[in-house]
């Protein structure tokens, strides 16, 4: 017992308020005692099981005082499916009865749902497992899409699992049964690092802590970082040198354990408005297998970023990154819109820059020069419309929750908070913002992608897309997306993504194709970029 109490305070400080505890036929004796345990630290218990252990209704009466809803494994509609994909003879009647038992005397009934675990298996018989469901009285059904890590594994590749979970999840609401998501982390993410310090942001310490002003500020600018000691006195130059009062804003910079001399170059700048830098130290984990495939190290951007938005002053959090540079009417046009809509989220239109460009003070402050040199995230798809807006409440919009990239983007505070912040689940690079996006449009947020917002990015070789790496980390984020939320729009957006990226390979339209399509390259007027900024 005081193992599980060392592991549970462990858990505690890491963030966690929600322990789930898996028991099935054989139950420990000291069951009841682990579960007194749990509660003393205050964390909502999760209990799974196939409801074998309940077949016995004075058991359900003693748990239940303790438990906070109950996920009961229903991967199968009758016995003999059970028997011949389980091999557990009898294991299916006492399950049932269990079940029964749980829905006739807990006094949770609605928190009493059906876990559907997809494998390929049970995959042709899903609608008959949502039947069963609605025969026994669940109230919802949270399906469990387990990550294909093998090839000879019995989990079904994303492609064939898509349209079968499709059909099962339009008959269960059709049923009337409630489709449960995962809120914020993902249950079941097999690429998260075991150890769970990782995740700790109690560790981030503040180091430069500059106030010149006592009033509460408007915006805080939000700059997460890894060993970017070049670029981001750069980004945060810009950000000084905004046509803004500099009471009204405060800039946070976040260092994601950089091994580099951020620190050492920061305290160079002469500071103009409140900053605060902190430093959240790392350990060195580094991805094993086929996950080395991916990322040589694990990324922590969306935790970082939740440091701070918990320690932002600000009414807007304008969210920046590292290598991302600012015009000077940046704050100004954001303010514009969320003064006017009470519910929005802001994104400014990204430029490129070419990797040929070094930067430096003079010449990422001059605008126009950059303007001549840079091409825009999407080389041909230029809309019409100089400002478009998404509406991602609507489930027809998503395409506008794609867009909510932390690229120069603003939202209020508050609907950050109340859409529980950035998921620790994409440890590599991508899709935490996308992710955000998705639970933001739960709470009927719009979304404005103005591209006289501009910004411009400097190169680096996996935001550029020039990497195989970049696809492996698509495919990552886009599987872990799917199974948050269930959407198949989601899988037919990874596709094209695919597509559009080996399209502009094979057509000599990637971004270090697009380097020789630009005019600066011409040899005529190469000579005259050094002078031109």
């Amino acid at each position: 017992m005081g193992e599980i109490e060392k592991e549970l305070k462990k858990v505690k400080k890491s963030g966690f308020n929600q322990i789930r505890l898996s028991c099935n036929t054989d139950t420990r004796k000291d069951f009841l005692e682990i579960l007194q345990l749990v509660k003393k630290y205050n964390f909502r218990i999760i209990l799974e099981t196939n409801g074998r252990m309940f077949s016995h209704p004075d058991f359900i009466k003693k748990v239940d005082e303790y438990v906070d809803g109950y996920e009961i494994y229903l991967s199968y509609s009758s016995p003999f499916l059970c028997r011949d994909i389980c091999r557990a003879t009898g294991s299916y009647g006492e399950s049932a009865r269990g079940i029964k038992n749980m829905l006739e005397f807990s006094g949770r009934r609605k928190l009493v749902i059906a876990k559907i675990v997809a494998v390929v298996g049970n995959l042709p018989f899903l609608n008959s497992v949502i039947d069963k469901a609605k025969h026994l009285g669940f109230f919802g059904i949270k399906f469990i899409l387990p990550f294909k890590l093998e090839p000879d594994d019995d989990m079904p590749f994303l492609a064939e699992a898509v349209p079968n979970i499709t059909l099962a999840i339009k008959r269960a609401r059709k049923r009337g049964l409630k489709i449960l998501l995962d809120d914020k982390d993902l249950e079941y993410n097999p690429y998260l690092p075991d150890d769970l310090d990782f995740f700790d942001i109690g560790k981030a310490k503040l180091e430069i802590d500059f106030k010149k002003y006592k009033e509460k500020p408007k915006f805080s600018v939000i700059i997460p970082s890894y060993n970017r000691e070049k670029t981001l006195p750069l980004v945060i130059n810009n950000f000084l040198k905004q046509d803004y009062p500099k009471s009204k804003y405060e800039i946070i910079v976040i260092d994601d354990g950089s091994t580099d001399n951020t620190l050492a170059a920061l305290k160079k700048i002469k500071l103009t408005c409140n900053f605060r830098y902190f430093y959240w130290p790392r350990k060195k984990i580094t991805p094993k297998g086929s996950l080395k495939k991916i990322a040589k190290f694990y990324n922590r951007v969306g935790p970082t970023r939740n440091i701070g938005i918990n320690h932002a002053q600000g009414e807007i959090i304008l969210f920046n990154d590292a290598d991302i540079l600012v015009t000077p009417n940046c704050l100004q046009k954001h303010e514009k819109y969320h003064n006017k809509y009470p519910n929005i989220i802001v994104r400014g239109f990204r430029m490129f820059l070419p990797e040929e460009f070094t930067p430096s003070f003079k010449r990422t402050g001059n605008f126009i020069s950059l303007e001549k040199i840079s091409y825009p995230e999407r080389i041909k798809r230029w809309q019409k419309k100089i400002c478009r807006m998404y509406y991602l409440s609507h489930s027809r919009e998503l395409w506008g929750r794609h867009r909510v990239v932390t690229a120069n983007l603003s939202v209020r505070k508050k609907y950050l908070e109340q859409a529980g912040g950035f998921s620790r689940d994409f440890v590599f690079w991508g899709a935490e913002d996308v992710d955000l996006g998705f639970r933001l449009g739960r709470l009927r947020m719009k979304l404005i992608w103005d591209k006289n917002i501009k910004v411009y990015h400097l190169y680096h070789p996996l935001e550029s897309g020039d990497k195989l790496t970049t696809l492996f980390n698509l495919w990552v984020g886009k599987n872990i997306l799917y199974r948050k939320y269930l959407d198949p729009r989601i899988y037919a957006i990874l596709v094209q993504i695919i597509m559009f990226y080996l399209d502009e390979s094979a057509l000599g339209l990637s971004p270090q194709f697009k380097k020789t399509m630009n005019p600066v390259r011409d040899p005529k007027c190469e000579n005259s970029i050094g002078n031109k900024l």
